[in-house]
Protein backbone atom coordinates (compact mmCIF):
# COMPACT_ATOMS: atom_id res chain seq x y z
CA UNK A 1 0.00 0.00 0.00
CA UNK A 2 1.51 3.75 -0.96
CA UNK A 3 2.30 5.80 1.77
CA UNK A 4 -0.60 8.89 1.82
CA UNK A 5 -0.18 11.69 -0.16
CA UNK A 6 -1.69 14.90 0.80
CA UNK A 7 -0.47 16.96 -2.31
CA UNK A 8 -2.47 14.24 -4.74
CA UNK A 9 -5.95 15.90 -3.01
CA UNK A 10 -4.88 18.67 -4.81
CA UNK A 11 -3.68 17.43 -7.93
CA UNK A 12 -7.26 14.75 -8.23
CA UNK A 13 -9.53 18.08 -7.67
CA UNK A 14 -10.14 20.05 -10.45
CA UNK A 15 -10.07 16.78 -12.30
CA UNK A 16 -12.96 15.02 -10.71
CA UNK A 17 -14.63 18.86 -10.49
CA UNK A 18 -14.56 18.92 -14.45
CA UNK A 19 -18.07 16.30 -14.18
CA UNK A 20 -19.46 18.43 -12.15
CA UNK A 21 -21.73 19.30 -15.24
CA UNK A 22 -22.67 15.62 -15.59
CA UNK A 23 -23.53 15.87 -11.67
CA UNK A 24 -25.69 18.83 -12.10
CA UNK A 25 -27.81 17.45 -15.17
CA UNK A 26 -28.29 14.05 -13.39
CA UNK A 27 -29.18 16.41 -10.52
CA UNK A 28 -31.49 19.29 -11.56
CA UNK A 29 -33.04 16.76 -14.35
CA UNK A 30 -34.29 14.16 -12.19
CA UNK A 31 -35.62 16.67 -9.67
CA UNK A 32 -37.76 18.35 -12.43
CA UNK A 33 -38.76 14.93 -13.61
CA UNK A 34 -39.68 13.80 -9.81
CA UNK A 35 -41.87 17.15 -9.51
CA UNK A 36 -43.94 15.79 -12.69
CA UNK A 37 -44.14 12.21 -11.28
CA UNK A 38 -45.04 13.42 -7.58
CA UNK A 39 -47.58 15.80 -8.40
CA UNK A 40 -49.10 12.99 -10.94
CA UNK A 41 -48.95 10.57 -7.97
CA UNK A 42 -50.37 12.43 -5.68
CA UNK A 43 -53.28 14.14 -7.94
CA UNK A 44 -54.06 10.08 -9.10
CA UNK A 45 -54.08 9.23 -4.86
CA UNK A 46 -56.32 12.28 -3.48
CA UNK A 47 -58.77 11.93 -6.68
CA UNK A 48 -58.87 7.98 -5.72
CA UNK A 49 -59.00 7.04 -9.50
CA UNK A 50 -60.00 3.48 -9.84
CA UNK A 51 -57.28 0.90 -11.12
CA UNK A 52 -54.46 4.01 -11.23
CA UNK A 53 -54.31 4.83 -7.49
CA UNK A 54 -53.85 1.37 -6.40
CA UNK A 55 -50.67 1.40 -8.90
CA UNK A 56 -49.42 4.22 -7.68
CA UNK A 57 -49.44 3.15 -4.15
CA UNK A 58 -47.66 -0.04 -5.03
CA UNK A 59 -45.06 2.26 -7.17
CA UNK A 60 -44.55 4.11 -4.14
CA UNK A 61 -44.18 1.48 -1.32
CA UNK A 62 -41.88 -0.29 -3.84
CA UNK A 63 -39.72 3.01 -4.06
CA UNK A 64 -39.94 3.37 -0.27
CA UNK A 65 -38.94 -0.02 0.39
CA UNK A 66 -36.21 -0.97 -1.80
CA UNK A 67 -32.31 0.23 -2.34
CA UNK A 68 -32.04 2.92 -5.02
CA UNK A 69 -29.11 1.37 -7.00
CA UNK A 70 -31.37 -1.64 -7.17
CA UNK A 71 -34.02 0.53 -8.63
CA UNK A 72 -30.83 1.92 -10.99
CA UNK A 73 -29.96 -1.36 -12.11
CA UNK A 74 -33.32 -2.63 -13.16
CA UNK A 75 -33.83 0.25 -14.64
CA UNK A 76 -30.62 0.00 -16.57
CA UNK A 77 -30.47 -3.86 -16.87
CA UNK A 78 -34.02 -4.94 -17.01
CA UNK A 79 -35.58 -2.20 -18.43
CA UNK A 80 -34.50 -2.25 -22.31
CA UNK A 81 -35.08 -6.58 -22.03
CA UNK A 82 -39.09 -5.73 -21.08
CA UNK A 83 -39.47 -3.29 -23.81
CA UNK A 84 -37.76 -5.03 -26.54
CA UNK A 85 -40.01 -7.79 -26.29
CA UNK A 86 -43.03 -5.34 -27.19
CA UNK A 87 -40.54 -4.42 -30.36
CA UNK A 88 -39.01 -1.33 -28.46
CA UNK A 89 -34.86 -1.02 -28.31
CA UNK A 90 -33.40 1.04 -26.13
CA UNK A 91 -30.05 -0.94 -25.75
CA UNK A 92 -27.75 2.31 -27.09
CA UNK A 93 -29.57 4.66 -25.00
CA UNK A 94 -27.01 6.39 -22.50
CA UNK A 95 -27.13 4.77 -19.16
CA UNK A 96 -27.64 9.20 -17.63
CA UNK A 97 -31.31 8.91 -18.92
CA UNK A 98 -31.72 5.71 -17.06
CA UNK A 99 -30.24 7.54 -14.05
CA UNK A 100 -32.46 10.50 -14.79
CA UNK A 101 -35.48 8.27 -14.87
CA UNK A 102 -34.89 6.15 -12.36
CA UNK A 103 -34.37 8.82 -9.65
CA UNK A 104 -37.55 10.89 -11.50
CA UNK A 105 -39.37 7.87 -9.96
CA UNK A 106 -37.35 7.37 -6.95
CA UNK A 107 -37.85 10.76 -5.54
CA UNK A 108 -41.13 11.40 -7.15
CA UNK A 109 -42.37 9.04 -4.73
CA UNK A 110 -41.02 11.16 -1.91
CA UNK A 111 -42.31 14.43 -3.25
CA UNK A 112 -45.88 13.10 -3.26
CA UNK A 113 -45.21 12.38 0.03
CA UNK A 114 -44.19 15.56 1.01
CA UNK A 115 -47.04 17.63 -1.07
CA UNK A 116 -49.48 15.29 0.89
CA UNK A 117 -48.17 16.40 4.22
CA UNK A 118 -47.40 19.96 3.23
CA UNK A 119 -51.07 20.48 2.31
CA UNK A 120 -52.06 18.52 5.40
CA UNK A 121 -50.05 20.69 7.83
CA UNK A 122 -51.93 23.70 6.21
CA UNK A 123 -55.71 22.51 7.24
CA UNK A 124 -58.94 21.90 5.38
CA UNK A 125 -60.67 24.43 7.79
CA UNK A 126 -58.89 26.68 5.03
CA UNK A 127 -60.38 25.55 1.97
CA UNK A 128 -64.13 25.80 3.96
CA UNK A 129 -63.61 29.41 4.80
CA UNK A 130 -62.37 29.86 1.38
CA UNK A 131 -65.59 28.64 -0.14
CA UNK A 132 -67.54 30.62 2.39
CA UNK A 133 -66.23 33.58 1.17
CA UNK A 134 -67.53 32.07 -2.85
CA UNK A 135 -64.14 31.19 -3.70
CA UNK A 136 -63.40 27.98 -6.26
CA UNK A 137 -61.45 25.39 -5.48
CA UNK A 138 -58.72 26.46 -7.51
CA UNK A 139 -58.68 30.00 -6.41
CA UNK A 140 -58.48 28.98 -2.77
CA UNK A 141 -55.28 26.76 -3.62
CA UNK A 142 -53.54 29.09 -4.99
CA UNK A 143 -54.23 32.20 -3.50
CA UNK A 144 -54.63 30.55 -0.12
CA UNK A 145 -53.33 27.20 0.36
CA UNK A 146 -50.62 27.12 -2.48
CA UNK A 147 -48.46 29.91 -0.31
CA UNK A 148 -48.41 28.03 2.82
CA UNK A 149 -48.09 24.68 1.65
CA UNK A 150 -44.79 26.31 -0.22
CA UNK A 151 -43.48 27.47 3.47
CA UNK A 152 -44.20 23.78 4.63
CA UNK A 153 -42.83 21.56 1.81
CA UNK A 154 -39.25 23.85 1.28
CA UNK A 155 -37.41 21.77 3.88
CA UNK A 156 -38.61 18.53 3.07
CA UNK A 157 -37.93 19.33 -0.65
CA UNK A 158 -34.42 20.21 0.52
CA UNK A 159 -33.90 17.03 2.12
CA UNK A 160 -34.85 15.41 -1.06
CA UNK A 161 -32.55 17.47 -2.85
CA UNK A 162 -29.58 16.59 -1.31
CA UNK A 163 -30.37 13.19 -0.96
CA UNK A 164 -30.74 13.58 -5.05
CA UNK A 165 -27.27 15.31 -5.12
CA UNK A 166 -25.80 12.59 -2.56
CA UNK A 167 -27.38 9.65 -5.05
CA UNK A 168 -25.85 11.14 -8.47
CA UNK A 169 -22.75 9.12 -7.08
CA UNK A 170 -24.39 6.07 -7.99
CA UNK A 171 -24.44 6.80 -11.46
CA UNK A 172 -21.18 5.44 -12.04
CA UNK A 173 -22.75 1.84 -11.62
CA UNK A 174 -24.07 1.81 -14.66
CA UNK A 175 -21.44 3.59 -17.04
CA UNK A 176 -22.31 7.12 -16.63
CA UNK A 177 -18.54 9.21 -16.59
CA UNK A 178 -19.07 11.40 -13.34
CA UNK A 179 -17.12 12.58 -10.38
CA UNK A 180 -17.47 9.16 -8.61
CA UNK A 181 -15.98 7.10 -11.91
CA UNK A 182 -13.35 10.28 -12.24
CA UNK A 183 -12.16 9.25 -8.62
CA UNK A 184 -11.99 5.21 -9.20
CA UNK A 185 -10.39 6.30 -12.00
CA UNK A 186 -7.96 8.41 -10.48
CA UNK A 187 -7.22 6.53 -7.51
CA UNK A 188 -6.79 2.99 -9.35
CA UNK A 189 -4.33 4.95 -11.84
CA UNK A 190 -2.48 6.63 -9.26
CA UNK A 191 -2.93 3.85 -6.77
CA UNK A 192 -3.98 6.51 -4.52
CA UNK A 193 -7.82 5.67 -3.49
CA UNK A 194 -7.90 7.55 0.24
CA UNK A 195 -6.50 10.47 -1.76
CA UNK A 196 -9.07 10.43 -4.73
CA UNK A 197 -12.31 10.07 -2.03
CA UNK A 198 -10.90 12.60 0.00
CA UNK A 199 -10.84 15.35 -3.05
CA UNK A 200 -14.50 13.59 -4.41
CA UNK A 201 -15.72 14.41 -0.71
CA UNK A 202 -14.44 17.92 -0.37
CA UNK A 203 -16.55 18.58 -3.87
CA UNK A 204 -19.39 17.04 -2.54
CA UNK A 205 -19.98 18.50 0.74
CA UNK A 206 -19.44 21.90 -1.00
CA UNK A 207 -22.33 21.52 -3.13
CA UNK A 208 -24.35 20.44 -0.17
CA UNK A 209 -23.20 23.76 1.53
CA UNK A 210 -23.91 25.75 -1.16
CA UNK A 211 -27.51 23.85 -1.66
CA UNK A 212 -28.37 24.27 1.77
CA UNK A 213 -27.41 27.99 1.75
CA UNK A 214 -29.84 28.63 -1.54
CA UNK A 215 -32.78 26.75 0.01
CA UNK A 216 -32.69 28.63 3.38
CA UNK A 217 -32.13 32.30 1.28
CA UNK A 218 -35.50 31.07 -0.75
CA UNK A 219 -37.14 29.91 2.36
CA UNK A 220 -36.82 33.26 3.76
CA UNK A 221 -37.38 35.00 0.97
CA UNK A 222 -41.18 32.98 0.60
CA UNK A 223 -41.86 33.58 4.38
CA UNK A 224 -41.26 36.85 3.65
CA UNK A 225 -43.75 37.70 0.90
CA UNK A 226 -45.80 35.49 2.42
CA UNK A 227 -46.16 37.22 5.62
CA UNK A 228 -46.70 40.91 3.31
Amino acid sequence: MKVFNLRLIWEFFPRIAGYIPVTLVILFASMVFSLIFGVVFYTIHVKNIPALSQIVRIIMSYMRGTPVITQLFLSYFALPILLKEIGIDITRVNGIFFVIFTYAVYFGAGVSENLRASIAAVGGGQFEAAYAMGMTEFTAFRRIIFPQMIVAALPNFANIFVRALKNTSLAFSVGVIEMMSMAQLLGSTKQHFTEAYISISIIYYAMYLIVIRVFDIIEKSVKKHIMV
